[in-house]
């Protein structure tokens, strides 16, 4: 052995094997930004929204103080604050409930999209320059659609886009605007869609 090694035992890394290492700084440091991250999400919820979670209530009481502070700064100092009590709280329910409510978004999202694209194809918008074709697909494929109900709704929809293109001040450049009808139109697809 030599002497810049003397009172040093060489260890084995086969010794390590048995002994818990406990997590990496940079593990904790992920763990800490993740819980900041839930903390702010929350924070951004309406209330309505947040009162479904499973919060605790002093992490509620935090929640509504945060919802007062209108300061950049001093927002950002109570987001600490609370980050800082909730990493001595199991999060794991509150994450989970998080995580239903964002699939909920995403499926309200994802509906809607439908919706307005059932409307834009009804409407002869959008690359789909036939709405008869669009209304058969349709009731092919929501058959218990109000047939008579739609036709109507798509007939005026259509008349008041052909007399906004007929106007004298009418730019084929400009996007259309969306008729009175066609309002009804979404929500009679919505409808459809939605029960």
């Amino acid at each position: 052995m030599s002497q810049d090694n003397a009172g040093y035992e060489e260890s084995n890394p086969e010794d390590w094997e048995g002994e818990e290492m406990g997590p990496s700084r940079s593990q904790l440091r992920r763990e800490a930004l993740a819980i900041r991250y839930l903390a702010i999400e929350i924070g951004e919820l309406s209330p309505a929204a947040r009162a479904k979670l499973p919060l605790p209530e002093e992490l509620v009481a935090g929640m509504e103080e945060l919802d007062r502070i209108r300061h950049k700064n001093a927002r950002k100092r109570h987001i600490g604050f609370l980050t800082k009590r909730m990493r001595n709280m199991d999060v794991a329910p509150i994450e989970a409930a998080m995580e239903r409510q964002r699939q909920a978004a995403r499926a309200h999202t994802q509906v809607h999209h439908t919706i307005e694209m059932w409307r834009d194809r009804l409407m002869g918008l959008n690359d789909q320059p036939d709405p008869k074709g669009a209304l058969t697909d349709f009731l092919n494929e929501f058959p218990q659609a109000e047939r008579q109900t739609l036709t109507q709704l798509q007939r005026k929809t259509l008349q008041e886009i052909n007399k906004q293109q007929q106007a004298p001040d009418f730019d084929a450049n400009t996007a259309l605007r969306q008729p009175p009808s066609a309002r009804q139109l979404f929500k009679f697809i919505r409808d459809t869609l939605t029960t």
